[in-house]
Formats: C-alpha cells, sequence, structure tokens
C-alpha cells in the first residue's frame, strides 16, 4: 500500500481508538448509574411489566429496566395489554445486566428522544422486539438511538428512525455479536460513519459470535464518511446481509477519503472469517467516493461475496455498483466473488460504473472471479462502464458464465472460454416486486440471460425460487447448466396435464357419465383455471357451478382445479348421444391453468380425447292413427293421406317391420300388396291381417287402407294396429307399438218414398298412385244399380254404377301435382225430381250436440258481418231453416241446432249477396260430432 493511503489508515485507527476510549468511560459511567438507582437485588431472574407511558417512576419503563438491571440473570421487560403510545425520554436508559425489551406483537410503542438524548446505552447483551425508537441523538457520541458496548444486541422488528450520532446514526454496536431481522432503520444521520448503523469488533469475541443483517431495510439514512447506510468496521466474525434492501442512502463527503459505500461498507475481516451480501437488492445510493452500493475497503482475510443479490441505480466516482479495493490472497481459494448477481444502471463519474476491483493505488492481490452475473447497463465517464480493474491490482480477474454488455476498458479471463456474452442487451425488466423479500429485475422474454448461466451451488434465486429451472425451449448456451444469468431465476409454470380413459362405451340414446378424468398441476396455486369440454357429435353436461353450454357440445367452467376434480370424480360430466344415433363421437378436454409463467408461456394442458363408442340399442317402432271415424252400416270409409286419416308406422333403426291389423267385424281391404308377405289374411279383404315389409311398403299398403262396416250393424267397432320391428339393428330385444282406432258405425235410415241421400254428395276417399287416383267410395246398398257421379267441384271427371253390394270405384288419371292437396271429389247419385244446385263455395261445418261450427270462406262480396241463413234438408228436395248465422272476421259461424233424429244430417248455408243473386253452398254430410 502506498505511504499517502498508509498515513491515512493509521489517521483513521487513532480515531477508532478514540471511539474505544470513549466506550470504556461510558460503561464505567453505566455502571455507577446502575448503583446509584438500582432496586434491591432479585433472587432469580424476573419479568419486569410496563404499565404506563411515563418516563421515569413506578411502572415506568425506566424503572422496569433499572428493577432488571439490579436482578441477577436474564430479565425481560414488557409492556402491559393495550399499552400503546409515546414514551418521551429526557435521558438515555443504561442496561447493565442481560435483558429483553418486548414491545406488543401489534407495536404501538414509540420510544422518543425528542432530539437530545440518546434512548437505550448497553453494557450488557440486549435484546429488542416490536419497538420503534426515534429521534435520539448521542450529541457527538456513537449510537444514537441505541449504543452497546462489549455485548452482544439482537433487534427483531424494530423501527430505528430519525436518529443522530457521530457513527452509527441509529445503532452502534462494539465488540460482540449483532442479530438484526425485520427491521427497519430510515432517516438516521451519522456526522462520521454508519448512516443507520456502525459494527465496530475487537479481539476478544469468540467463535460462536457473528453479525448477521437479514429481511432489513436500511433507507434514506445520511453519514459523512464511509457507509451512508450502513458501516461494518473490524469484523472478527463472519458477516452475513441477507434479504436485506439497502435503498437511498447518501454519503455527503467530509473532505478525507473516508467517503466510500453509498449504501453500505465494510472492512477489515479478520481470523478467517467471511463476508458475505447475499439475496439483498442495493439501489439508488451515493457516494462521492467508491462504491456506490457496496464498498469492501481493505484487509479482507477471508472469503468476501456479493451472491443472489441486484444493485442497481447507484453512484460513486470509482465502482458505481461496487467496489473491492483489497482482497488479500487467499491460499486455495477465491478471495473475492460475484455469483449469480445483476449489477446494472449504476453510474461512475470515473470508472468501474458496475463494478471495480483494486486502490487506486497500492497493491491488492487477491483473486476475483464473477461468475453467472449480469454486467449491463452501466456508465462511467472515464471509461470501463462495466468491469474496471484498477492500477496496482495484481491478483486476476476471471469472469465465466456471465453477460458483460460493454467491456471497453475491462481486463479479465474468460473461464470457462466461450462463455461470456459480450455486447447484447440483457432485456431486463424494470425493478419491481417480482415475488419474494426484496425487489429485482426479472429477464423478459426473448432475453439472453435465459439458461446460459451457472448456479454455482445455489439451489434458490433472489426471490427465494428455484434455482435452477431450465426453460422448455430454450437451448442452454456454452457451458451453462440451463441456469439463467443473474439474480433472479426465471419461473416455468409446470403445465398441467389431464388424465382420463382412451375410450368409453356409450348406448345409443343413453346418457352416460364420463369417468376417470381429472386435472394435476404441479404448482398449482389454488386460482381458478379455465376447462372445456367439446364434443364432435352430440352433447356434454356439466353439473359445477358456473359450467356454460350445458347440454350443448362445448361445455365451459372456471373453476379451481379442486373444484373441478372433485366434480369430475363425483360424475358431473355426462355425454347425450344425439338421437337415433350409433356414430361415434370424440371428447376433447382441455384445462388452461389461468398463470402466464415468467418467460410468457400459458400453463395449458395439452388436450385430452376420449373416443366415444355408440352402441347400438333397439329403437321402439312409432305408430300414428287418426281419431275416431264414422260411417253408416254397411259402409265405407278409407284410411289415407289425401283423407287426412292416415294410418302410418316409422322405425329407426329396423328395416322390415310386422304389421297386425284386426277389427270387431268389419272388413279391412289393402290397396295393394306390394313389397308384402301375409301371414294372416287376404289384402282383398278380411278382419284381420297380419304382414311383414319395409316400413315404405308397409306404409304405401295403409295409404288407402279400406274399411267396410258389416250391413245392419250399428254397435261401435273399432281397428286394433300394431307393429313390431322384430329386433331392429341393435341390442334390447323385439319391441312394438299399438294403437287402436274407434269407428261409429250409424245404422241406415231410408226415409219413406225417398232415397237416402236425395242427390246429396258424398265425400270420397281417393287414394293416389302414381299419377292415377283410385276411388273406393262408401256403400249406397240402397242404391244398388243406380248411377253416380264423381265430380271435382262442378266438373264431373267420371260416372259409373253403384254395385248389387252398394260399392263403387272409379280410376282417373290424377290431377296435376300442384293442385293434388286442394283436390275434393263428391259422388253424386243420381235422383230424379231432386233439385239442381250450384256449387260457388265450399263450407266447412262440424256438428257436437246441438252446437253446429262452421267456416265460410271470405271473398269481396263474402265478408265480415255478412248475414246468412243454415237449413237442414227435411226429405229429398225438402229443407227448413235452422238458424241465422253471422259471420266472424275469419269467416267462421256458430249455430244451435236440433240433434238429428237421423243417424246424420244435411246442412247447408245461404247467403243473399245482392237482389239479384242467391248462392248456395256446396251441401255437405255432417255426421253428429264429425268434420267435413
Amino acid at each position: 500500500m502506498s505511504q499517502s493511503r498508509a498515513f491515512l489508515r493509521a489517521q483513521q485507527r487513532r480515531r477508532d481508538a478514540e471511539q474505544r476510549r470513549e466506550v470504556r468511560l461510558r460503561r464505567a459511567a453505566l455502571g455507577a448509574l446502575v448503583v446509584a438507582g438500582a432496586a434491591a437485588p432479585s433472587a432469580s431472574a424476573a419479568t419486569f411489566p410496563v404499565s404506563n407511558l411515563a418516563d421515569a417512576g413506578a411502572g415506568s419503563l425506566r424503572q422496569a429496566i433499572l428493577d432488571a438491571n439490579a436482578a441477577p440473570g436474564a430479565d425481560e421487560v414488557t409492556f402491559a395489554a393495550g399499552l400503546t403510545g409515546q414514551i418521551s425520554l429526557a435521558s438515555q436508559i443504561p442496561v447493565a445486566d442481560a435483558l429483553t425489551i418486548t414491545g406488543p406483537s401489534a407495536g404501538g410503542i414509540v420510544l422518543d428522544g425528542g432530539g437530545t438524548t440518546r434512548l437505550l446505552d448497553a453494557t450488557a447483551a440486549l435484546t429488542v422486539s416490536d419497538l420503534t425508537l426515534r429521534n435520539g441523538d448521542a450529541g457527538g457520541g456513537s449510537g444514537g438511538a441505541i449504543a452497546v458496548s462489549g455485548s452482544p444486541l439482537r433487534l427483531t422488528d424494530v423501527t430505528v428512525t430519525g436518529s443522530t450520532a457521530s457513527r452509527g446514526g441509529g445503532v452502534y454496536v462494539s465488540g460482540n455479536s449483532v442479530e438484526i431481522s425485520g427491521t427497519t432503520m430510515t432517516g438516521n444521520t451519522a456526522t462520521y460513519s454508519g448512516g443507520a448503523l456502525t459494527t465496530d469488533g475487537n479481539s476478544s469475541v469468540v467463535a460462536s459470535d457473528r453479525l448477521t443483517i437479514s429481511d432489513s431495510v436500511f433507507s434514506g439514512n445520511t453519514s459523512a464518511a464511509n457507509g451512508g447506510g450502513v458501516a461494518l468496521y473490524d469484523n472478527y466474525v463472519d458477516t452475513l446481509v441477507q434479504r436485506t434492501t439497502i435503498d437511498g442512502n447518501t454519503v455527503t463527503g467530509n473532505g478525507s477519503s473516508f467517503e466510500d459505500g453509498g449504501g453500505i461498507w465494510i472492512e477489515d475481516t479478520y481470523n478467517g472469517r467471511s463476508t458475505t451480501v447475499r439475496d439483498s437488492t442495493i439501489t439508488g445510493n451515493t457516494t462521492p467516493d467508491a462504491g456506490g452500493g457496496i464498498a469492501f475497503g481493505e484487509n479482507f482475510y477471508g472469503p468476501t461475496e456479493v451472491v443472489g443479490s441486484t444493485i442497481t441505480g447507484n453512484t460513486a466516482a470509482v465502482g458505481g455498483g461496487v467496489s473491492m479495493a483489497d482482497d488479500e490472497p487467499l491460499a486455495g481459494l477465491t478471495a473475492f466473488a460475484v455469483r449469480n448477481s445483476t449489477i446494472t444502471g449504476n453510474t461512475a463519474t470515473q470508472t468501474g460504473g458496475g463494478l471495480s476491483i483494486g486502490y487506486a493505488s497500492g497493491s491488492s492481490d487477491g483473486d476475483t472471479a464473477v461468475v453467472g452475473t449480469v454486467l449491463a447497463g452501466n456508465t462511467a465517464s472515464g471509461g470501463a462502464p462495466d468491469l474496471f480493474r484498477r492500477p496496482g491490482h495484481t491478483g486476476t480477474i476471471t469472469v465465466g458464465n456471465s453477460l458483460l454488455q460493454d467491456p471497453t476498458g475491462a481486463t479479465f479471463t474468460e473461464a470457462p472460454a466461450g462463455t461470456v456474452i459480450t455486447g447484447v442487451d440483457p432485456r431486463l425488466g424494470a425493478l419491481a416486486d417480482n415475488g419474494g423479500p426484496t425487489r429485482t429485475r426479472l429477464p423478459l422474454v426473448g432475453s439472453p440471460l435465459r439458461d446460459a448461466g451457472v448456479a454455482s451451488g445455489l439451489t434458490a434465486d433472489q426471490r427465494g425460487r428455484t434455482r435452477t429451472v431450465d426453460i422448455p425451449g430454450v437451448a442452454d448456451a456454452a457451458g451453462s447448466d440451463g441456469t439463467d444469468i443473474g439474480a433472479a431465476e426465471l419461473q416455468v409454470n409446470a403445465i398441467p396435464t389431464i388424465a382420463g380413459p382412451a375410450s368409453a362405451a356409450v348406448d345409443e340414446d343413453t346418457p352416460v357419465t364420463i369417468a376417470g378424468l381429472s386435472v394435476t398441476d404441479p404448482d398449482d396455486t389454488g386460482a381458478a383455471g379455465t376447462a372445456t369440454f367439446a364434443v364432435d357429435r352430440g352433447t356434454v353436461s356439466l353439473a359445477l357451478a358456473g359450467a356454460t353450454g350445458n347440454g350443448t357440445g362445448t361445455v365451459t367452467v372456471s373453476a379451481t382445479r379442486a373444484a373441478l376434480n372433485a366434480a369430475l370424480a363425483g360424475g358431473a360430466l355426462t355425454y347425450a348421444p344425439a338421437p337415433d344415433s350409433t356414430a361415434g363421437a370424440t371428447l376433447t378436454v382441455t384445462y388452461d391453468d389461468g398463470v402466464t409463467d415468467e418467460t410468457g408461456t400459458r400453463g395449458t394442458a395439452v388436450p385430452r380425447t376420449v373416443t366415444l363408442d355408440v352402441r347400438a340399442i333397439n329403437d321402439a317402432p312409432t305408430l300414428a292413427v287418426p281419431g275416431a271415424q264414422r260411417t253408416v252400416a254397411g259402409g265405407s270409409f278409407a284410411f289415407g293421406t289425401l283423407g287426412g286419416n292416415a294410418i302410418r308406422v316409422a322405425d329407426v333403426d329396423a328395416t322390415t317391420v310386422s304389421v297386425t291389423l284386426v277389427t270387431g267385424g268389419g272388413t279391412l281391404r289393402l290397396p295393394t300388396a306390394d313389397g308384402l308377405a301375409f301371414q294372416e289374411g287376404a289384402p282383398s279383404g278380411a278382419t284381420r291381417l297380419r304382414f311383414t315389409g319395409a316400413v315404405a311398403a308397409v306404409n304405401a299398403a295403409l295409404d288407402g287402407l279400406a274399411y267396410t262396416a258389416p250391413a245392419g250393424r250399428s254397435a261401435p267397432d273399432r281397428v286394433d294396429v300394431t307393429v313390431d320391428d322384430q329386433g331392429g339393428t341393435g341390442a334390447g330385444g323385439v319391441l312394438s307399438a299399438a294403437a287402436a282406432v274407434p269407428v261409429t258405425i250409424a245404422p241406415t235410415v231410408t226415409p219413406a218414398g225417398s232415397p237416402v241421400l236425395c242427390g246429396e254428395p258424398v265425400v270420397l276417399r281417393p287414394v293416389l298412385t302414381g299419377t292415377r287416383v283410385q276411388f273406393t267410395g262408401v256403400t249406397l246398398p240402397a242404391y244398388a244399380g243406380r248411377q253416380v257421379e264423381v265430380r271435382s267441384g262442378s266438373t264431373v271427371v267420371a260416372r259409373t254404377t253403384v254395385a248389387a253390394d252398394g260399392t263403387f270405384s272409379r280410376t282417373i288419371k290424377a290431377p296435376p301435382k300442384r293442385r293434388q292437396a286442394s283436390v275434393t271429389y263428391k259422388a253424386v247419385v243420381a235422383n230424379t225430381g231432386s233439385p239442381t244446385y250450384r256449387l260457388v263455395r265450399r263450407v266447412t261445418m262440424t256438428q257436437e250436440g246441438t252446437r253446429l261450427t262452421g267456416r265460410l270462406r271470405l271473398s269481396r262480396q263474402i265478408r265480415r258481418g255478412t248475414t246468412g241463413i243454415l237449413y237442414v234438408d227435411t226429405s229429398c228436395g225438402g229443407r227448413k231453416r235452422a238458424a241465422k248465422i253471422t259471420l266472424a272476421r275469419d269467416g267462421r259461424f256458430t249455430a244451435t241446432v236440433s240433434r238429428p233424429s237421423q243417424g246424420f244430417a244435411v246442412y247447408r248455408v245461404r247467403i243473399r249477396v245482392s237482389r239479384t243473386l242467391v248462392t248456395w253452398t256446396a251441401p255437405l254430410i255432417v255426421l253428429p260430432g264429425s268434420a267435413r
């Protein structure tokens, strides 16, 4: 070391000796105070309560401490439950015997020196927790709030603020171990060193002594000389600063060369003891000399490290981030190491914006290693912005598995070779709360820091998160073990997985529970994820709160993984196949845990597919039959589509069906037997028919099925219809359907001297076959041999003769397709002397009991409000007035009429349209309760 530097060091040691003399004098004075004010000694250690906020007297903190001083052994001072507020001290309180001062766990007790006195002065072991110490003033001495000489100090969850001293504006400890945790020291001032805290060791320590600062904050403190926030000097113990923030502290300068360490200054470590700054953030600190963030002075005779820490935004003349002046050579060891740290955005007004190694003059021979560290974005007006070796440093500087953005002016050895990234932006996010006790800068997406470093034996990053995390899809850089360079290791969201069966059996038309599905997520946070269940055929439902889309092809739900798995295990997921379909389906399950990890990757599971195999199940046939039918004894009618009374069968999965038709006496005739095989009866006429055939052939035969009532019968009959599918095409056996069609038979009544119908038209049951229309008329036994006309409207389309049994039939050419749905055919039996009626318009009437309703199609002349007369035939050619009617808006009318004395009645409507024109509607046979 140069002569000028030696002179300065000697000057500092003289100052240190003066400070130690002050400690000895203070210890002697404290002993006298204790003797003068102590109570009688107690037989054993005790707890002394504080019951008020007074400065002195019974129940005061001062009295409790004096009583504890006088009692042998380690004692404790506590505060009465519910006691909160400020204790204003007029003078310092001496602590002469081992003492623990325990404040309320909720806080609320403040010791205030009013800016005129130190608060606590200890010459024995002192432990303080859950208190606020403020506005202490050592009056030119050390330790504005607390001074401890030759004894250990432990602070837990303590706040020290607004205090002033020469050294250790807030706290000063000499000659023993220090443990500080969960403590905040802010706004304190030292006129010399250690704005918040100064420790000053001596050679009388034992191996168990240590200096530890954990989970604490040193912010906004000021000193004139070394250590704007913290000054740790003459350390004969292992020194550890961990999970601590040192932020916004300042060395203002005093005109000497001892103006180092804007945030923290550490110097002189002996006996091979280690010095470590770990998992901490040093930011926004300033000094006019060396080490804006951290200044390591000289005489480090043990390993010294900065590990897993973020040092950013600090300012100094040299070593804006970190300065290591004198790391002594260690046999077989690296004297100074910076491992897995982030040193960025620091400023040097001279050289070494990020990291400076060595004295300005003199020699410092220890070796330095920079491993897995970011040195980037630092600036230095005099050059070497990121890394600087000062003149006189003779040790080696190795850099490996690191990013050195600007190597200008840097002298180092790359080891291992090819592992240092240079000239590249590290792509770091801003300093922020990224989890953990201290703020960090995370690599951004695409950062070259990813998977380019080495873990160096670390298992956690600065935040306490897992290290190493090898990022999928990012190739490890040369020499890397997959660790990220820097203090923060990007965490990868473990991708959830979906477990479940490869397939599931489903019965046709039968909903089934899909069992065996579950979601696993190794780093489940308990937050809601999103699951979807989609099928390409059929529908799916999930009985879980928040599920949407139930009964459709896709269900979506947002729920915690635990809730989702519980629902799935409980049978909440059901699948319903498409109706009457045996086509299989695929269920696709997706899950997103809702987390986008620090690499920008979303936690989306690989979709799980389940093949749904649908087993064919025999579907029962269906049967459609009309309502009750009516005819007269010996009369006939046909079941058919054009008549609106068809019998039809259907079966979605049967190729052949069997049909059984049975009556109670009436005769059944089929218009066709094509494609049918008969087991009972003949298609030409029988009371019981049983046949098989394809569904289409069966329906063709039933369309036109004729029923003939027994002659002379008036008792009701019925047609029983049964269809079975002969086992269909699936499992389940033979299924069938059955129905009955009641048939009302009115007796044939022939009025004396008059034919039954007297020229009235009879509605036929035409059957359309291809391009022909086949008629099967009602039976007219009273008109055997008489001629009958088949009319469409007023046009006679065919003439035929009534057979001896009263039947008649005729085949004509079918009308065009566009008219087939609206054509009505009528048969009129000629009757000499019967009146002739002009067919103008059709009327529909229905009689139920004595109430008759009808509807007439309106026109310009026949409209709402038109009145008319309802007549009923009395005999052939005769009629009588039955009721007056008025047409409603839709052409409807109602009338109350007498119950027919015979089995049927014929009604007519007459409308007077003008003075000269009287129009009659086409007369219709209206049986009681029937509709035509």
